[in-house]
């Protein structure tokens, strides 16, 4: 277990429920979790706002998480929402993951949003991580022209991180902020960005991926899936909210 390392479960105080949930399913993670009190949107003004309060609430959750992480001596946070749904397979990944050593990254999407097997530019999703996976399984994504035409092919490059050992997309990031890990110069960034809050979180994240000022990767295979349930730390109208989103970008993605 690393002492450079913290990591944060985000969950509402009226939601105990969630934490328990939480727990019961994480009995063989080997992670230290720490439950983060998220901000509640029903506490929130909404004539002060510039987003319906849960979506505020939600950001202004992660803001809170980035400030008490940078309180501490870790270089590097696990940040995760307790709409999560962890398997088997999820645990023993994150456990993997955990004990890597970080290094040359702000920001690692471990779990993103997969909308009828599209991510968000139209890539088709198993077909990208099947293609990918065959490449870095036969040493041959890193060779030029691989990356060459990968990019070509997804608009942005797709690499692999080496103390990690995980294939990653470069500077792109997905619908979903249920798990992600970054660096304390990613949370400075968030700690001040968006607000007053008139983008979701996740909108807010791509936004500072496409400033190209981070380190920032996403696993080619999403780790960590959302449970179908409605998150705690939003609502009803948040996941109306970001289907909406997902939609718009399908939209106007070449």
């Amino acid at each position: 277990m690393s002492e450079l390392k913290i990591a944060f479960l985000i969950n509402l105080d009226r939601r105990p429920d969630r934490w328990l949930e939480f727990n019961q399913s994480s009995s063989s993670l080997d992670i230290p979790i720490e439950r983060f009190s998220a901000v509640d949107g029903q506490d929130l003004p909404e004539s002060e706002l510039r987003s319906p309060s849960p979506v505020a609430a939600c950001w202004m959750s992660h803001q809170e998480v980035a400030r008490k992480f940078l309180e501490s001596e870790a270089e590097y946070c696990l940040v995760l929402e307790d709409d999560l749904a962890l398997t088997e397979e999820s645990i023993n990944a994150l456990n993997q993951l955990w004990e890597k050593k970080l290094e040359d990254l702000d920001l690692l999407q471990i779990g993103f949003c997969v909308s009828n097997n599209q991510l968000s530019n139209r890539v088709i999703y198993n077909r990208q991580r099947h293609i990918v996976n065959i490449l870095w399984r036969f040493k041959l994504l890193s060779a030029p022209l691989t990356q060459r035409l990968l990019e070509n092919i997804y608009g942005y490059k797709i690499s692999y991180l080496e103390n990690l050992n995980f294939p990653v997309a470069v500077n792109t990031f997905e619908l979903g902020t249920h798990a992600y890990l970054i660096s304390r110069r990613f949370a400075e960034m968030i700690s001040s960005f968006n607000y007053p809050v008139y983008l979701p979180a996740d909108l807010a994240m791509m936004e500072i991926v496409n400033t190209g000022e981070f380190r920032s990767f996403r696993l080619i295979q999403s780790l960590i899936n959302q449970s179908a349930s409605p998150s705690s730390i939003s609502n009803a109208s948040a996941n109306s909210l970001e289907k909406k989103i997902s939609d718009m970008l399908m939209k106007v993605s070449p």
